[in-house]
Formats: structure tokens, sequence, C-alpha cells
């Protein structure tokens, strides 16, 4: 049989064993006139440990609902806003995530890279800084577009700058299709599988090249007015453009300048495919391109202003580089 414990002093005595009151009865409270005495060994109030509440939690957003407070106070977190709602008063640049995607959907786009060529041409610069200031260093840009890009890398590395025009040939009957190139200098580059899968004629081609040719030599005396293109033959090429898709009419551009017999080919973009510039490396002695995204698209979609670049803004920009060139060589 238990033995029963001694009452504490100030306490009231426990109840007695036995059967529990019933809830009819009272049950008896302690007497508040008495003091009530702190156990034996007390915790002082600085050994009790620190407990704080449970934080709130968020409940989560319903489903199909995106989250739409970024959470700026932590770095490296963004906000997932769903791309019909939230992102509608975002900038572009701020749309770089969207809300999770259903299974098989392809991942979504990032917001531009660039404000506009000439910023690209900005980023590129500096990816080609160790090329800055070499007295063989020239600049030839694939108009129109590549145009305000090269003027940048020109001015951020001090190099004159010209345009390196290359004309599709289309394949008659497929005119979307090349079956060759011609470029600055009068250089011709055919791709035989194609003049042989299509069985076109020497004469074919010719008549072809005839018609490109005098588009090409328009656009040469147009855009340079009057001025001699630049001698690039033992000269260290940086051949840009304002990015790359699949990359055919830069190939075809390095095939036509390597007959021109330069030192050295640098092929440099803002933004290509991995894959393209892959390809371009076999044919190149150096690429540079600044950004390669997945999923790539289009070149235009990397831009924030891509508007077509007229023949004025390509002639007044070589104009200015002309001049900027001359101005350092009188000082």
């Amino acid at each position: 049989m238990p033995t029963q414990q001694p009452p504490i002093p100030g306490l009231p005595s426990p109840p007695p064993p036995g059967p529990k009151p019933s809830p009819n009865v009272p049950v008896q409270e302690p007497d508040p006139r008495q003091p009530l005495q702190e156990p034996p060994n007390p915790v002082t109030p600085s050994e009790r440990p620190h407990r704080r509440p449970p934080p709130l939690v968020e409940p989560p957003p319903p489903v199909g609902r995106a989250t739409t407070e970024a959470r700026s106070s932590s770095p490296g977190m963004r906000a997932r806003p769903h791309p019909a709602s939230a992102t509608a008063s975002m900038s572009t640049f701020e749309q770089e995530e969207v809300a999770p995607r259903a299974h098989g959907q392809e991942a979504p786009m990032q917001g531009p890279e660039f404000q506009d060529r000439f910023m690209a041409g900005r980023v590129l610069a500096r990816q080609l800084a160790h090329h800055a200031h070499q007295p063989e260093t020239r600049v030839l840009a694939l108009p129109r577009g590549g145009v305000p890009v090269g003027y940048e890398v020109a001015r951020a590395l001090d190099a004159p700058l010209d345009v390196f025009i290359v004309r599709k040939l289309g394949a008659p009957g497929h005119e979307e299709l090349a079956m060759g190139a011609i470029a600055t200098g009068g250089i011709q580059v055919l791709n035989p599988e194609v003049l042989r899968e299509l069985d076109i004629s020497r004469e074919q081609v010719d008549a072809v090249a005839r018609r490109e040719a005098l588009e090409l030599m328009r656009r040469e005396s147009s855009y340079r007015s009057g001025r001699p293109p630049l001698d690039v033959q033992g000269r260290e090429v940086i051949l840009v453009d304002d990015g790359l898709a699949t990359g055919s009419t830069m190939r075809a551009a390095v095939a036509a300048l390597r007959e021109q017999q330069p030192a050295h080919i640098i092929v440099a973009v803002p933004v290509a495919p991995a894959e393209t510039c892959e390809e371009v490396e076999a044919l190149a002695d150096e690429v540079v391109c600044a950004r390669t995204p997945e999923p790539f698209y289009a070149v235009g979609l990397w831009y924030r202003n891509f508007e077509q670049t007229s023949d004025t803004e390509v002639r007044e920009l070589l104009e200015r580089r002309a001049r900027e060139q001359a101005s350092v060589h009188v000082a």
C-alpha cells in the first residue's frame, strides 16, 4: 500500500485517495489568503529556457495560382508570377521566371538581355578587351544590324570599323535555300551539296551571282561614301553581328573573309545558341558569344529594342567612327 507524502507547508493538503468527485460536487479551491510558497530548488528567471512563440506560417496559395509577392529581402530568390496576371505590371527585365509549368511544356524564356544593339556592343566589347589597342586589329560588321554592335566594339577597342557585306545566293526556284554567298571583295562561296542535289548549272549560279553583286556594290557605295574598304590581309579581324540563329550567314562570311588572307578571324556576337557557336568555332580562329541562353528561339527576343537598322544609320555610324579615328591620329 503506497505511503502518503507529508504535506508541504503553506499548500493545501492533497485530496485523499479514493473515487473521483462527482461533477456536481464543487472542487475545493485553495485559500487566496494563504501565501503560496515556491517548491524546493526553484528555477531562477535567468535559468529558465527561452522559448519563442511558433512562427506564423503563411498558407500556400491555391492550386493553379502563382505567388505574386517577390521576396526581395532574401538574395537570390525571385517571385514566380503568373504570366497572364502578375507579369503585366512588371518590366520585361523582371519577367525572368513564371509559375510552375505543366509536364511537357518548354522552360520559360528569360527577359531580354540587352536594351538595344548599342548596349549589346558594349557588353560584347568587355569580353574582347584582350584585343584592345592592337594596331593590327580591324572590326568588320555585318550590315545592317551588326553595325551598331560593331561601332561600340570598335570604339572600346580603339580599332577602325568597316562593313563586310554578305549576300545569299538563293537556289533557283528555292530562293530561301542558300546555294552559296558572295561577299565584299568579289568573294564567292558555293555549297556543292545543294548544287548537286538540285542539279544547278554554272550558268544558273552566275545569273544569280550577277544580280546579287549589283545589290552588294550598291550597298558598299552607299555605306562607305567613297572611302576604300579596309585592308585585312595579315590583320586580326573581328567579325561582328547582332546575333546568330542558324549561323549560315556568319559561316559564309567567315569562308569569304578567309579568301582575303587575314592573320586571324574572331567571330563576336552578343547572343547565340550554344550549338551554333560551337559550329562556327570549326571555321573561325576564335568565337566570342557573350550570351548563350536556353531555350534560344530567336535573336530579336533578347533585345528590348530590336528595330531594323536603316541604311542611313549604317552610313552615319561608319562616318562617325572614321572621324573619331582621324581625330585620334591628328592628336
